[in-house]
C-alpha cells in the first residue's frame, strides 16, 4: 500500500506488520534486526552478556551488606571477644551501616542516573554500558584498600553513581533485539535473572570472607566486572526509533502510546503525565523497601540472632537466592507470555507481592536457622515472579524514544525510595528496636501496599487493546484474494467479514489516539 504505515505487532511465530490507512499523521518506527529472520544465536548471546553485567551490577552493590558482618565490620566474635584485635576491621557503627546500604548508594544512584540515561537515549548504548562498568569496577576494587570509614561512603557513592548507567542502556537494548518478538518475557526474565546470580554469589562470597580475608573479595570481584566489560565489545549497537518530526503514535502491547515530538524540556512531565507510568514505579518502589531492607540486613540478622558464622549461612543464603530467585524470575517472563493481555500478566505481579509475605515473615521469626533457611526458598520461589513481567510491561508503557530515560526514573525511584528501608532499619536498631520486629513490621506492611498498587494497574490497563488480537493484515489475502496468501490460507466469507470488523476497530481506535494526542499536546 503505497504511503501507508506499519506498526509492529507480535504473532505465535515471528513478527508482523500491520498496514493501516494513510489517515493521520505519518510514524517512523524502530528497525532492530529483522523481525522476519526470527530469533537468531547472536540474539542469545546478546542477552547472556546482559545478563552478566547485570549479576555485576547487583552482586557489587550486595556485597558490601554481606561482607560487613562478615569480618569487614568490628563485631563482637561468637566467644563475645571481638575482631578488633586483629586489626584488620573497620569500625562502623549500626545506623552508619544502614546509610552504606542504602542512601550512600541510592542518592549517587539517582544523580547520576539521569544524565547516564540521556546519554545512552543520545549516544552509543553500548559504549555507554561498557564506560560504566569499568568506573563501578575500579571503584569496587579500590574498596579492597580501605581503612576508614570516610572512604568506604566516597567509594560506596561513585558505585552507586556509575551503576546507573547500565540498567537504562541493558533496557534499550533488550528492546531493541527482542522488543519484536514474542518471547520479549523470556528476555527480559532472563536478564532479570542476574539480580538473584549477582545475590546469590555476594552471599556465597562470606563463606571465604573473614577477618583479613574480605579484601581479597573485594579485589576479585573488581576483576571480574573488567572482564565482564571486555565481553560487552561483543555487542553491535543496534539501530534505534528515529525521531518522529510531529506526533508519534506506536502501537504497543497495551494498546496505543501517544508522544509527541521528543523535547526534552518536557519529557518528564509526559512520563508523569501516565497514571499506567506512576503506578508501576510506586509499586515498585513499595516491594524495593522491604525487600532492601531484608537483603541488606539479612547476613546481620543471621550473625546476631542465630550467631551463625558467616562460612555456614553465606554458602546456604546465597545458594537458595540463586536457585529459587532464579527459577521463580525466569518462570514469570515465560508464564507470562502465555497471557493473552497485559492486564492479566500484571495478575503474576500482584500475586508475587502479597504470596510470598507470610514467608519473609516466617524467615524472622523460625526457631532454627535450617527451617528460616528452607522458608527463603519459598518466600523466593512465589516472589520474585514479578521482575521480568514488571520490566517487558514497563518497556510497553514508555515511549520508545525516551526508553532509556524512562527506565531510568523508574529504576531511580525505587532505589530511591528503597535505599530508606535500610537506612530506617539501621536507625530503628541504634534506637533500641530489635532487629527482627522492625523487619517483620516492614514486610507486613510495604509487601501489602506494593500488592494493593500492582492490582490497580492491572485496573488501569483492562481496557487496553492487544495487539496480538489484531489479525495478519500485512497477508495480501486480506482484503484482495481468499486464498493464496502468504499464509497459504483460504478465508471464507465469515471469516473475511471478521478481518474487516477488526481492522475497522483498530482504525477506530487509531483515530481516537490521534485526537488524544491533539488535545494534550496541540
Amino acid at each position: 500500500m503505497a504511503g501507508s504505515e506499519r506498526v509492529e505487532h507480535e504473532t505465535n511465530s515471528k513478527t508482523k506488520f500491520i498496514p493501516l490507512s494513510d489517515d493521520g499523521p505519518p510514524t517512523e518506527t524502530s528497525a532492530p534486526p529483522p523481525p522476519a529472520a526470527g530469533i537468531t544465536r547472536y540474539h542469545y548471546i546478546v542477552l547472556l552478556v546482559l545478563l552478566l553485567c547485570n549479576v555485576m551490577n547487583q552482586g557489587h552493590r550486595q556485597l558490601l551488606a554481606v561482607l560487613l558482618p562478615a569480618g569487614m565490620r568490628c563485631l563482637p566474635d561468637l566467644d563475645n571477644s571481638t575482631v578488633m584485635a586483629n586489626g584488620d576491621c573497620i569500625d562502623i557503627e549500626v545506623a552508619q551501616q544502614g546509610a552504606l546500604i542504602g542512601p550512600a548508594f541510592a542518592g549517587p544512584f539517582v544523580l547520576g542516573g539521569i544524565p547516564l540515561a540521556q546519554l545512552s537515549d543520545r549516544f552509543r548504548r553500548t559504549t555507554v554500558l561498557t564506560v560504566s562498568l569499568v568506573c563501578w569496577s575500579t571503584a569496587v576494587l579500590c574498596q579492597a584498600f580501605t581503612t576508614d570509614v570516610s572512604v568506604l561512603l566516597v567509594l560506596r557513592m561513585l558505585l552507586g553513581a556509575f551503576e546507573a548507567g547500565c540498567n537504562p542502556s541493558a533496557y534499550a537494548i533488550l528492546m531493541a533485539y527482542w522488543g519484536a518478538s514474542t518471547r520479549s518475557g523470556f528476555a527480559f526474565g532472563g536478564y532479570s535473572l542476574g539480580v538473584y546470580i549477582g545475590f546469590g554469589l555476594a552471599y556465597c562470597s562470606a563463606g571465604l570472607s573473614g577477618p583479613g580475608n574480605w579484601r581479597q573479595v573485594w579485589m576479585f570481584a573488581g576483576i571480574a566486572g573488567y572482564c565482564v566489560a571486555g565481553l560487552t565489545l561483543l555487542i553491535k549497537e543496534p539501530p534505534r526509533a528515529a525521531k518522529p518530526k510531529k506526533e508519534v503514535v506506536a502501537a504497543t502491547g497495551t494498546g496505543l502510546s501517544q508522544q509527541p515530538a521528543d523535547d526534552t524540556t518536557h519529557w518528564f512531565r509526559k512520563l508523569m503525565g501516565s497514571r499506567k507510568y506512576v503506578l508501576i514505579v510506586a509499586a515498585a518502589s513499595s516491594t524495593f523497601f522491604a525487600r532492601f531492607a531484608l537483603l541488606g540486613w539479612l547476613a546481620t540478622f543471621y550473625r546476631l540472632e542465630h550467631n551463625l558464622p558467616a562460612s555456614e549461612f553465606g554458602p546456604k543464603v546465597g545458594g537458595i537466592i540463586m536457585t529459587a530467585g532464579a527459577i521463580s524470575a525466569f518462570s514469570g517472563g515465560a508464564v507470562s507470555d502465555r497471557f493473552k493481555t497485559v492486564s492479566s500478566r500484571v495478575n503474576i505481579c500482584t500475586l508475587s507481592q502479597l504470596v510470598p509475605m507470610p514467608f519473609w515473615i516466617g524467615v524472622l521469626l523460625a526457631p532454627s536457622p535450617d527451617l528460616s533457611f528452607a522458608l527463603i526458598f519459598f518466600a523466593m520461589i512465589t516472589g520474585d515472579m514479578y521482575m521480568g513481567v514488571s520490566a517487558a510491561t514497563l518497556q510497553r508503557i514508555i515511549d520508545p524514544t525516551m526508553a532509556a530515560r524512562g527506565n531510568q526514573i523508574y529504576l531511580a525511584s525505587a532505589t530511591l525510595f528503597g535505599s530508606c528501608g535500610p537506612l530506617l532499619v539501621g536507625v530503628a536498631v541504634q534506637n533500641g528496636m530489635d532487629l527482627k520486629q522492625i523487619l517483620v513490621i516492614m514486610c507486613a506492611i510495604f509487601f501489602t501496599l506494593s500488592g494493593v498498587l500492582y492490582n490497580l494497574l492491572r485496573i488501569e490497563m483492562r481496557d487496553d487493546t492487544e495487539i496480538e488480537d489484531v489479525p495478519d493484515f500485512d497477508n495480501p489475502a486480506f482484503g484482495l484474494d481468499r486464498e493464496g496468501g502468504s499464509d497459504g490460507v483460504s478465508y471464507t466469507d465469515a471469516e473475511m467479514a471478521a478481518r474487516i470488523s477488526k481492522i475497522a476497530k483498530y482504525r477506530e481506535i487509531k483515530a481516537s489516539a490521534h485526537a488524544a494526542v491533539n488535545e494534550a499536546y496541540m
